[in-house]
């Protein structure tokens, strides 16, 4: 597994997806890894972000289950109680990765796109942005700049739509 993350295989990973009842190849990946020893899972982490990164699917359910579970079994909080837990620079980088791909503003309207509650759940962190947000807050890879605070704050000021009338 690692062999083929130091050098990809474009013809390896179009065999193994063509399998049947199989997952997408670096969802695959990640998933094994996570369940093996630390070391090589330490060692691969970084080469599975920049696959998933470059990945032409970026919002693909299996390629960013595969990286979040690598990077919550690295070095999960005792109880897998994420509150008032400082996460490690390979959850914050994945975590990150899936967030930036699945939080669109869409009319100035924050939306979310793909189940990724469901997602982040899966794999033990909060579901709810508020609570994802303070996780990432306070740490030098994962403070948050005033614009996207501003951005992703409740909109309280604004009334719905519908008292218009």
């Amino acid at each position: 597994m690692l062999n083929h993350l130091r050098s990809p295989q474009r013809e390896v990973r179009t065999a193994y997806e063509a399998l049947p009842d199989v997952g997408t190849f670096l969802g695959d990946l990640g998933k094994a890894l996570a369940s093996g020893p630390r070391a090589p899972a330490e060692e691969a982490f970084p080469l599975l972000y920049e696959e998933v990164k470059r990945s032409p699917y970026p919002l693909n359910d299996s390629e960013t289950f595969g990286l979040l579970i690598l990077a919550v079994t690295l070095n999960p909080p005792p109880g897998r109680e994420w509150s008032g837990v400082t996460l490690t620079r390979q959850q914050r980088l994945a975590i990150r990765l899936v967030a930036d791909r699945a939080w669109r503003i869409d009319d100035g309207v924050p939306t979310v796109t793909g189940n990724i509650v469901d997602l982040l759940e899966r794999v033990g962190l909060p579901g709810k942005r508020e609570q994802l947000f303070a996780l990432l807050a306070g740490t030098p890879e994962g403070a948050q700049t005033p614009e996207e605070e501003a951005k992703w704050s409740p909109q309280s000021k604004r009334r719905p739509w519908w008292k218009f009338f």
